[in-house]
């Protein structure tokens, strides 16, 4: 088997782990998932599963997508039945509709690559509840998820350089390890620690 067929199955691995420690962490009450990311990253998941398998013409590479697509819908259910959930705000809310109609957008024109680049920006946002979450909160996630999610979106997009696909191949992975990474460095115990003892923790990374 070429490395190339054996990276997905790691990241997809990878990527399911983090998911299992996501979810015993939400079920023991030691993290706070937010309800608009994840709503939103278990519809983006389905799309994305499909339109970037269909980009990069390679359904072996997009695994840990399709693996993606199982977890976040799981993770979401999970959070609703342990009523882990915040009432989100008003911008929440507003970023959770134009991840809507990005959606809406790719149904209508039915492009793989337009899909994509639609998840893409609607990713972009459907990050923002949670960093903002935990940026005001650090105690709010725990690091070791995200660790790995980050580790996963790494050799995804290792896995694409050996492929050697155009750019738009890397935006997806990028932007998944790019999220993942900052979320884990804002949850870090050196913040959590300050932000304990009442000291400008806003400042500390």
């Amino acid at each position: 088997m070429e490395l190339t067929s054996i990276l997905p199955i790691v990241a997809a691995i990878l990527y399911l782990a983090a998911v299992v420690l996501y979810n015993i962490q939400i079920l023991n009450g030691k993290s706070k998932p937010n309800a608009i990311s994840w709503g939103i990253w278990a519809l983006l998941a389905i799309v994305n599963a499909f339109s970037y398998g269909a980009m990069i013409d390679n359904w072996v590479a997009a695994l840990q997508f399709f693996a993606g697509t199982i977890a976040c819908i799981i993770t979401f259910i999970v959070g609703l039945l342990k009523k882990s959930y915040e009432k989100p705000t008003n911008w929440q809310w507003a970023i959770a509709a134009i991840c809507l109609v990005a959606i809406f957008v790719w149904i209508l024109f039915r492009s793989a690559t337009g899909a994509n680049m639609v998840v893409l920006v609607a990713f972009v946002f459907s990050f923002i509840p949670t960093l903002t979450g935990v940026f005001n909160d650090p105690r709010k996630e725990r690091s070791l998820p995200w660790a790995v999610w980050t580790a996963a979106f790494t050799v995804t997009l290792f896995n694409i350089i050996l492929l050697d696909k155009e750019w738009m191949a890397y935006l997806i992975p990028g932007g998944g390890l790019l999220g993942h990474a900052l979320v884990g460095l804002l949850v870090m115990e050196k913040r959590k620690k300050v932000f304990e003892q009442g000291i400008d923790y806003k400042s500390v990374w």
